[in-house]
């Protein structure tokens, strides 16, 4: 009783471990990735610092207010009367009056005035200052701001293209494994039946007993390669679900392979399209804006500054809001001289453009080369993969002929195994061959920027040669 209680509970264990593995599906899984993955994560801050770089140029170009407080003691005459004033507190006797006695008092030095004593002054004061003109150094900081924040947008467009497509080699990575897995398992399954098919043989003394121990041998290493195939098809679910962000604490398993098919467009439109919307260019193409705003930035420097400056202060002698004042006036800066400081800016930011447009440039080149290549090998991989299916075909049926010519004594043992590993090859090369054609048509809509997980489709219904026809 005891026993049969244990193993329904160890049932029960290994039921709610099958339980916990959820099975998530191709849409929901980029979904995932974008939103828990760290490059996806780190992209979407950039993108907000970017928007931060915005407001703050933005606010450069506008009016600000800033609150002030000082607090000073000093025996300095002209300090301590000017504090005296500004509060205010100024009589006849703090001049010497009191001392004047007429003509003959010109000369005399009232200590009063030469020796005030300390005086404290607190200032309190509220600036207003209005920037009027900066020789379009605001505007450009503001325009640079924006360009970086575009690049930074396109940047996190493409982390997320990327993303889809490493989500794309994972999810469909995991259901080749287990492709492969089950070749590995009915090749193990198979060698138990040689190995079981040659005893028979050996007992009726058809075959010799060299027959028996290449059957043993042949199934240690089917035996072998089911492990490593299980080992691989692990591997590839912990990849999954890293490359997703998947939490520690929940199990996730793709669904069924999906494929990507591709428009049935001619190769200099996908180049153009390419060229128009791919997420890498537009990162340059707000760069070298952002470059190019740097320039007329450092130019800015060379004309003078303008600004509005209002203030209200308050002086007292002790902390305190009193003797309240206005001050409304207006200062030009301008840097005549900086001993060749300004050139060496302005000839550094140009020489930064150029090189960002250089690379522009360099990147359009490099890309449409990549869509061709993109192409033709989506291409070859979809011819491929067709083969490797009529190949497995044939394969599997030679074998399994074999197999009715051993079973009758017609055939040696070591023709049987030769053509069950070439169908377990072929088998396993069909299987990765058609995951490469998912691979490549996908390389090639990343390319273009067309690779949106809402137009994956399941992979038994995708044709296994698109391409090739729409070439």
């Amino acid at each position: 009783m005891r026993g049969w209680v244990l193993a329904v509970a160890v049932s029960a264990v290994f039921v709610s471990a099958r339980t916990c593995a959820e099975t998530i599906d191709f849409q929901h899984a980029v979904a995932q990735a974008w939103r828990a993955n760290p490059r996806s994560l780190a992209a979407a801050a950039r993108e907000q610092a970017a928007r931060g770089q915005v407001r703050a140029a933005r606010g450069s170009g506008l009016p600000s207010l800033r609150l002030q407080f000082q607090a000073a003691r000093s025996d300095d005459p002209v300090q301590a009367y000017s504090y005296r004033l500004a509060q205010r507190d100024l009589s006849f006797a703090d001049f010497g009056l009191g001392s004047f006695a007429g003509p003959q008092s010109l000369n005399v030095a009232p200590p009063e005035l030469n020796r005030p004593g300390y005086v404290s002054n607190f200032n309190s004061a509220a600036i207003v200052t209005v920037p009027l003109f900066a020789g379009g150094g605001n505007l450009a900081r503001l325009h640079a701001a924006q360009a970086r924040q575009r690049a930074a947008g396109a940047g996190a467009a493409a982390t997320k293209a990327r993303l889809t497509y490493e989500v794309l080699r994972a999810y469909d990575g995991v259901a080749t494994r287990d492709e492969l897995l089950r070749a590995a398992r009915a090749a193990r399954q198979a060698a138990e039946e040689d190995l079981q098919a040659a005893q028979d043989l050996f007992r009726r003394g058809v075959v010799i007993r060299s027959d028996v121990l290449t059957a043993q041998a042949n199934l240690e290493r089917a035996r072998a390669d089911e492990q490593a195939a299980a080992a691989d098809r692990d591997d590839a679910r912990d990849a999954f679900r890293t490359v997703i962000g998947a939490p520690e604490d929940h199990s996730l398993e793709p669904g069924a392979a999906v494929d990507v098919p591709l428009p049935d467009l001619a190769p200099s439109t996908l180049q153009r399209l390419a060229l128009q919307a791919t997420p890498r260019l537009q990162v340059l193409k707000a760069q070298a804006q952002a470059a190019l705003e740097k320039v007329r930035q450092a130019r800015a420097v060379d004309w003078p500054r303008v600004d509005l400056v209002a203030r209200h202060d308050w002086n007292a002698s002790s902390p305190a809001l009193r003797a309240p004042s206005n001050t409304v006036m207006g200062v030009v800066t301008w840097d005549v001289f900086a001993s060749g400081a300004h050139r060496g800016a302005v000839a550094a930011a140009t020489a930064q453009w150029r090189a960002a447009q250089a690379d522009l440039d360099d990147a359009e080149n490099a890309l449409k080369l990549e869509v061709m290549q993109r192409y033709r090998q989506a291409q070859s991989a979809a011819l491929s993969a067709r083969a490797a299916q009529a190949a497995a075909q044939q394969a599997a049926e030679a074998s399994r002929l074999l197999a009715l010519r051993y079973q009758q004594g017609l055939t040696p043992i070591n023709q049987l195994l030769d053509a069950q590993a070439r169908r377990d090859q072929a088998r396993a090369q069909a299987a990765v061959t058609l995951y490469q054609a998912v691979l490549a048509r996908a390389a090639v809509l990343l390319a273009i920027d067309r690779l949106d997980p809402q137009q994956a489709v399941p992979l038994a219904a995708a044709p296994e040669v698109a391409l090739a026809a729409g070439g």
